[in-house]
């Protein structure tokens, strides 16, 4: 049990009776066995309606359930795999899609090698060899193969686990426990026995028809077998069916991916390099000590040879949000039972927009002078403007941060263009911005640094951890990167699960193509004589070629079909993992058919153009 892998606790000292007003608060409970979730939410419920009783002059049951605000009770389990649970079992039922395509594979390559050792079956049993006897060899063949198969796909897993892992991003949960361990060695052997078993076992008991017959024809009889070639058919069908499933999951993620990437974030991401500090109280005790160093540490950064800008702030985009506030426009008056919107609240220097390069639409930015006299001047991005003041000129006009005592109005004094926040996928947050001192309250022991510089990036971290640390050696740099890298770090999951979908998209199209090809090859060879008839009759080698191809693509046109039903019934499973795609989407499900349709014709043309070259003299003296 590693509970957010913490590795230092402390007396929880918060005084909840000064600061009642917080609702994002967490605790961890052990519940009474036979009881359950819903239980707990029902008596917390309850305890929440009594607080009116117990705070007669806080009004907080009622402004509860205006704001709708409640409890949220999760096993652990849920708190820990919840966000990414879907995605998980999406990856796994990929993986086992792979998995049928690999046996359906074996079990054709072996369906075909059996039928071709017919004559030798049939000699060994003339012989006197038991089906005893029979069971042994086979399945002996069959544990080499499976074994050898076995301790190389370990060896790759084991590799390939590792380079995952180190490429995954952080917020997957659990993913330091991922590794190759007894239980998948395990489940990795007994896969590799059950194979052997099946795939060994089935041939040797299959019919082996009249050994006289077999040892007179040659065994021809018996491999021509309708059953047989049936089932060989349809082991080609499920294979293509299965790729392209899981040709059309990856083209689905690829191209969500590329509409993600697309997003446009609202300013330039370029170029800048961005870290946070957070001053201990103990040595910064007064905010305007901690608004002090924030503003010398800028200048420190604004010396430093090829950098173009300095800016600070509480929150830079794809850094997270941490503080939302009820706003309330003067003038404007509100019915009971109705709250103001909440806006969340950003704390910023007054280069912020030349450094991120956002554009301003109206009035001004903050300047200097906000900062020194502790003005109340206020900056709206658009999306705070229109939720505040709809389609009205906001400048000039008043806002009050509500929740803090008396009321502290703001003046609107600029509106600039948005900007998003913590994820390119996610919609444009209200947000308003205020001086380090600004606002009526006091957040500026914590505050993100952004420079725009065309310096190499590690060249630029070592020396700006160096300008920090000569002013006080004792703070540590925070998410210390470029901006690219954050926007990377948010985009993570989607890309990690692409890859991943990706990679079993691949390995199951090679698959596919190996057993039609294999197949195509066998019967090609089965059929020898046939086509050196045809030949001989006057057929061309286009016509030998087209006739090939032809039977081969009729079963990837059966596959095509099962697939495509298949791919639609289990679209919408991956709807929460999309973003800006249609699980239906046509582009991506042609894509992935025609490409499909493509590499099988490749799969399939280059046995038959070895068909094509059979001469009709050697094949008919055979």
């Amino acid at each position: 049990f590693d509970f957010r892998e913490r590795d230092l606790w402390i007396d929880n000292e918060w005084d909840f009776e000064r600061h009642f007003g917080g609702f994002s608060g967490f605790s961890v409970a052990r519940m009474i066995p036979g009881v359950a979730i819903e239980d707990v939410q029902r008596d917390l419920d309850a305890q929440i309606a009594a607080f009116d009783i117990e705070y007669p002059d806080q009004d907080v049951g009622g402004m509860l359930e205006t704001a709708g605000v409640h409890t949220v009770i999760r096993s652990l389990a849920e708190q820990t795999v919840g966000g990414v649970r879907r995605t998980l079992w999406i990856l796994l039922g990929t993986v086992g899609f792979v998995l049928l395509t690999a046996v359906a594979n074996v079990a054709n390559l072996l369906l075909v090698r059996s039928e071709a050792r017919q004559r030798e079956t049939a000699v060994r049993v003339a012989l006197g060899a038991s089906r005893g006897r029979l069971l042994r060899l086979f399945l002996t063949e069959s544990l080499v193969l499976s074994a050898a198969g076995g301790v190389a796909g370990t060896l790759l897993a084991t590799l390939g686990v590792r380079l995952l892992v180190n490429t995954a991003p952080v917020n997957i949960p659990r993913l330091s426990e991922v590794g190759i361990d007894a239980t998948v060695l395990a489940v990795t052997g007994a896969i590799t026995l059950a194979t052997a078993f099946a795939f060994g076992c089935v041939p040797a008991l299959g019919r082996l028809g009249s050994v006289a017959e077999t040892l007179r024809g040659g065994g021809r009889s018996s491999s021509q077998g309708a059953a047989s070639s049936q089932a060989r058919r349809g082991l080609v069908v499920a294979q293509v069916a299965l790729a392209l499933i899981l040709l059309i999951g990856a083209s689905l993620m690829a191209r969500s991916f590329l509409r993600l990437r697309a997003v446009d974030p609202g300013f330039d991401a370029d170029d800048l390099v961005t870290f946070e500090l957070t001053l201990p109280g103990t040595d910064y005790p007064e905010i305007e000590e901690a608004a002090a160093f924030h503003v010398a540490l800028l200048e420190e950064l604004r010396a430093i040879p090829g950098v173009e800008t300095v800016a600070a702030a509480r929150e830079l985009p794809f850094g997270g949000l941490s503080q939302g506030e009820m706003m309330q426009v003067e003038g404007v008056h509100l019915a009971e039972d109705e709250l103001p919107p909440i806006v969340w609240v950003n704390r910023a220097t007054e280069d912020y927009t030349d450094a991120l390069r956002v554009p301003v639409i109206a009035g001004r930015w903050l300047e200097k002078r906000d900062l020194d006299d502790r003005s109340n001047a206020l900056v709206l991005n658009q999306t705070a403007a229109r939720v505040l003041f709809g389609a009205a000129d906001p400048l000039g006009e008043r806002v009050d941060f509500r929740g803090y005592g008396d009321p502290q109005w703001l003046t609107v004094v600029g509106v600039v263009g948005d900007v998003k926040a913590d994820s390119l996928a996610e919609e444009t947050v209200p947000m308003a911005f205020v001086s380090m001192l600004g606002g009526g309250y006091d957040m500026a022991h914590k505050m993100s640094f952004v420079l725009r510089s065309s310096l190499p990036s590690d060249t630029l971290f070592e020396t700006v951890r160096q300008r920090v640390w000569q002013r006080d050696a004792n703070l540590p740099l925070v998410r210390l990167r470029t901006m690219r890298d954050a926007i990377g770090e948010a985009n993570a999951p989607l890309a990690f699960t692409m890859t991943l979908l990706g990679i079993a998209a691949g390995v199951s199209l090679v698959l596919g193509c190996v057993g039609v090809y294999g197949v195509v090859a066998y019967v090609i060879r089965q059929r020898t004589s046939e086509i050196g008839l045809r030949m001989a009759l006057g057929a061309g080698a286009s016509d030998v070629r087209r006739m090939v191809v032809r039977q081969a693509l009729v079963l990837a046109a059966i596959g095509i079909s099962v697939g495509l039903g298949g791919a639609m019934a289990l679209a919408r499973t991956a709807e929460s993992i999309l973003y800006g795609i249609d699980p239906l989407d046509p582009a991506s499900h042609f894509g992935a058919v025609a490409g499909l349709f493509a590499v099988i014709a490749l799969a399939a043309w280059l046995p038959a153009r070895r068909a094509s070259r059979i001469d009709p003299l050697v094949a008919l003296r055979d």
